[in-house]
């Protein structure tokens, strides 16, 4: 049963890169990060955040301090540079509760490295302010055909 479904997902894969290659308009998949960013960077611009928290960043963030907010950045490990990169470097799981409180909450492929989303979700959603923003790109590889990631976004109105 193993080789069969090791050998479905090497098909998958082929017949999904062969269908976007031959048909890129129709199969072809967008830039999400891109997308994400965008999408970020529309907030930031609109909605003037005061604290932006990046969770799994660590030393590849996503924005850069000095942009008119505080920006914080949480991992579960500490590198050298973390303190210089964000104006906050939190050490803790996403699973644990966050101190701070944010205008929007930012991450990027992180889910699929979290042990327990339900708690990483919560804790997540209990660290934005009312009127707050979450953006994040998730990995989607297992829908058939396809290996894309989708960027996604919620308004929280509390």
């Amino acid at each position: 049963m193993a080789n069969f479904l090791k050998r479905f997902i090497k098909l998958n894969r082929q017949s999904a890169a062969w269908l976007e290659s031959r048909f890129p308009r129709f199969f072809g998949a967008p830039s999400y990060k891109d997308e994400l960013m965008r999408l970020i960077d529309d907030d930031i611009d609109n909605k003037m955040p005061g604290t932006v928290l990046e969770v799994g960043g660590i030393d590849r963030p996503l924005l850069s301090r000095g942009q008119g907010f505080k920006y914080v950045g949480l991992d579960i490990e500490e590198r050298e540079g973390c303190h210089q990169i964000y104006d906050q470097f939190i050490v803790q799981s996403i699973e644990q509760p966050v101190a701070v409180k944010s205008d929007l909450i930012i991450s990027i492929t992180l889910m699929e490295h979290i042990p327990n989303n339900k708690a990483a979700v919560a804790s997540m959603f209990g660290a934005i302010q009312p009127g707050g923003y979450y953006a994040s790109l998730y990995p989607l590889q297992v829908a058939p055909l396809f290996n894309r990631s989708a960027a996604f976004g919620a308004e929280i109105a509390t």
